[in-house]
């Protein structure tokens, strides 16, 4: 039987073998299914469209997953505001292993922000434009970026645009979609 896994303990995994076998699924025991599903179910906090209600400042991203339109980020000291549906101590809290997911996505676009170069006088001495990374290597792309830190992720009319800095880069990651959920399971003092 094929199943699509869609939990973020076996992303990689479908990842490496969705490229290896048929591209929709990997082979699993009925029994693992049971175990993969209960990591779902364990998430206590759940909003639907309040990305306004928790700031991404300095979060960093502990996991990237796109596969088979499925679209999550797994993030580690995300800002939980006030104004959050489920916060009832109504001020700033923090939360880690939060985990993003986009309905209905498709990626526009991932790109490497350009730069200048200056010498010590002011003077350009180089310049670099912005690249765009090519779909087939987003899987590697996300890897590579776990572990770094988001300046920001805004949110308008169905499209998403997180900026994410590397140490010495800075990455623009767009993605439209019909909404927006959050799940994360505890709530931590900032």
């Amino acid at each position: 039987m094929m199943i699509n896994i869609f939990n973020r303990k076996n992303c990689t995994v479908f990842f490496s073998n969705c490229q290896n076998e048929m591209g929709n699924g990997i082979m699993i025991r009925e029994n693992t299914v049971k175990t993969a599903w209960e990591w779902r179910i364990t998430m206590k906090y759940h909003t639907i469209n309040e990305l306004d209600h928790f700031c991404f400042k300095e979060a960093y991203i502990a996991q990237i997953c796109a596969v088979n339109g499925m679209f999550e980020i797994v993030f580690d000291n995300v800002t939980i505001l006030p104004a959050n549906s489920c916060n009832r101590d109504i001020r700033e809290m923090r939360a880690n292993e939060l985990v993003l997911k986009i309905s209905e996505p498709k990626i526009e676009a991932l790109v490497e922000e350009g730069y200048k170069v200056y010498d010590a006088n002011g003077n350009l001495k180089q310049k670099n434009e912005d690249i765009t990374i090519a779909p087939e290597a987003y899987a590697d792309k996300f890897k590579e970026l776990e572990g770094c830190e988001v300046y920001s992720i805004e949110q308008e009319n169905g499209n998403y645009v997180i900026s994410i800095d590397t140490e010495d880069h800075t990455f623009l990651l767009r993605v439209s979609g019909s909404g927006d959920t959050q799940e994360w399971d505890r709530f931590l003092n900032k």
